[in-house]
């Protein structure tokens, strides 16, 4: 004999059980898709970050490619000269093209390094105070390795509008 709350109970419990069994499917089935959207984003992101890198690769070897070539063609057995006689032409040509007088000009001791030589300069030139800056700018911008040790600039106590320079730098040559 069926009671009266047998009626109610069995579909009640063939409810709980099929939401029970739905959601025993239905969550693993969730936690997945989260999972590929998580998954999705992160390689997004990780994408995106690896753009980023492949661009700033390019620009380091393209960068790295170009010290290269400046440090092959600054190295001894790239520039014709023995060393100091090819930057004696160098100043004065320079001299020549700024137009300005070059008074004296003397080398000093080469100094060797492991990596480079050090070669350095001193030199009395006179002219205006704009075509002596001019000259150095020339000279730091030549295309080698240049350092501009010290300037000592003097007037000319006869009015005129020249002034004398004497300059200490030093040439750099990779080995």
């Amino acid at each position: 004999m069926i009671t009266r709350h047998e009626y109610i109970v069995r579909p009640l419990m063939l409810l709980l059980a099929s939401i029970l069994l739905i959601s025993l499917c239905i969550v693993p089935l969730i936690t997945a898709i989260q999972g590929s959207v998580s998954r999705f984003f992160d390689l997004k992101e990780l994408t995106s970050k690896t753009e980023v890198l492949r661009k700033d690769r390019s620009k380091l070897v393209e960068t790295n490619k170009q010290l290269k070539t400046e440090i092959e063609r600054i190295k001894p057995e790239n520039n014709t000269g023995n060393g100091v006689s090819s930057l004696y032409s160098v100043i004065n040509g320079l001299a020549t093209k700024t137009n300005i007088r070059l008074l004296s000009l003397k080398p000093g001791k080469e100094i060797n390094t492991d990596k480079s030589i050090e070669i350095p300069f001193e030199l009395t030139v006179s002219d205006k105070y704009h075509k002596i800056g001019l000259f150095i700018n020339q000279i730091e911008n030549n295309g080698g390795l240049c350092k501009v040790d010290k300037v000592i600039i003097s007037g000319h106590k006869t009015g005129e509008h020249t002034v004398d320079a004497a300059i200490n730098l030093s040439f750099f040559k990779i080995k």
